[in-house]
């Protein structure tokens, strides 16, 4: 295919003038990743020339856009991260958007959607993730801190890094009866890590909280989680490990495996990774209980009591834990959910119609003001953030559509 024919049908596409047999004819050449490269330029290059008025002729859209992408400045983007393929409508006014990570609690002010509107927003305020001692002492753990201390039981407790609070015992905690707990809270927006006493690893996921012994010195080793948590468990035959996670109780004597149990849905999600589980709701029998294997998944329903059990593609439900934001084929209404949980902030929405759009995709390090300006260009909505809010608001334009949203950056 001649560059020139590329380059029309990229002109057309932009212009809102393309014909169906030249958008599947597009959605091919585009699998190249040089035709790739010159339609994200392209984009970039319309949508800084962009009038008004989008012109309706195509050929007079290709002179146009021609004279305007011979005078604009198309510098090389940075790559980020970010897939993206959406069984949704695309809007013609496609915009790149490079943007670095934004501090929390810094005011900036950037052009709206519409390029004529100047939007002030404001980052959530930094929230600190909370250690609970058995005494009922609380101790926040922020980045700047360096906690380092003993419990009553001697086990010895240090933060060694921003998200990573160790727990070590010694041969005289291990022998003391009483078994002490403490509790960890994860606020909106951030993640943090745990090793617990016997050498378990545990990553917290936004939202969540953790109550756990600092010493196991009983014959089960029990902790008790509300929100998400992604488990490593050190392996120990005699003393099995059982997550306690609102009504449902995983059992397992060395395994990695994921646990969803949000206190604001009736579902209970466990993904295994390897090993093996158990799934059992009050006193485990090896007869009755529900047993996964490695890249199953169990969905309980707590309010109809009901089990169902289906093979998955484990990273979409674990990749969390090292930072990727990853969804496939997931209603807008679910990403929301988790969008909030991860930014640590309320979305508003008001485009009915958006809710039950389907998007497939990975995110990594970008931020919500990224997030939403990929979303909103995309599916052609404008939106704002006031405080912790971000506010969704339906937008005039026409558009067309694509099989698949094509990669932004």
């Amino acid at each position: 295919m001649q560059n020139d024919t590329i380059e029309e049908l990229i002109a057309k596409y932009l212009a809102q003038s393309i014909s169906p047999d030249e958008l599947k004819q597009l959605e091919q050449l585009l699998a190249e990743e040089r035709n790739m490269v010159l339609f994200r330029e392209s984009a970039r290059a319309w949508s800084n020339s962009l009038t008004a008025t989008p012109t309706k002729s195509s050929s007079a859209a290709w002179e146009q856009f021609v004279s305007r992408r011979r005078s604009a400045a198309i510098k090389p983007q940075r790559s980020l991260r970010r897939t993206l393929q959406f069984a949704i409508p695309i809007a013609a006014s496609i915009v790149v958007v490079i943007a670095s990570w934004f501090v929390l609690q810094r005011v900036t002010t950037t052009l709206s959607p519409q390029g004529n509107e100047v939007v002030q927003t404001v980052e959530p305020v930094l929230q600190e993730v909370v250690l609970t001692l058995a005494d009922g002492t609380e101790k926040s753990l922020s980045e700047q801190s360096d906690l380092s201390m003993e419990t009553e039981d001697g086990t010895k407790v240090e933060q060694q890094a921003s998200d990573l609070l160790v727990y070590r015992s010694n041969a005289v905690s291990r022998f003391i009866a009483k078994t002490q707990y403490n509790e960890v809270q994860v606020p909106m927006g951030k993640r943090f890590s745990l090793r617990l006493a016997d050498g378990t690893k545990v990553w917290l996921n936004s939202g969540s909280w953790l109550r756990y012994p600092t010493q196991f010195n009983k014959s089960v080793r029990n902790v008790f989680l509300k929100g998400e948590a992604f488990f490593e468990v050190a392996k120990d035959p005699m003393h099995p490990f059982v997550v306690n996670a609102n009504g449902l109780n995983v059992r397992v004597l060395g395994t990695a495996f994921n646990v969803s149990a949000y206190p604001d849905t009736s579902n209970i999600i466990t993904t295994l990774v390897e090993g093996a589980v158990c799934l059992y709701r009050k006193d485990y029998n090896k007869r009755t209980a529900v047993e996964l294997t490695p890249n199953q998944q169990a969905v309980f329903d707590a309010s109809k009591v009901a089990l169902a059990i289906q093979r998955v593609e484990v990273d979409e439900f674990t990749a969390w834990k090292d930072g990727l934001f990853v969804f496939r084929s997931q209603s807008f209404k679910q990403l929301k959910r988790r969008l909030e949980y991860w930014y640590g902030v309320t979305i508003v929405n008001m485009v009915p119609e958006l809710e039950q759009e389907c998007f497939s995709g990975t995110f990594e390090n970008e931020s919500i003001q990224e997030v939403m300006d990929l979303f909103g260009y995309t599916y052609s909505f404008v939106w704002k953030i006031e405080g912790s809010v971000v506010t969704i608001e339906p937008k005039a334009f026409s558009h067309v559509k694509l099989k698949t949203l094509l990669p932004m950056i």
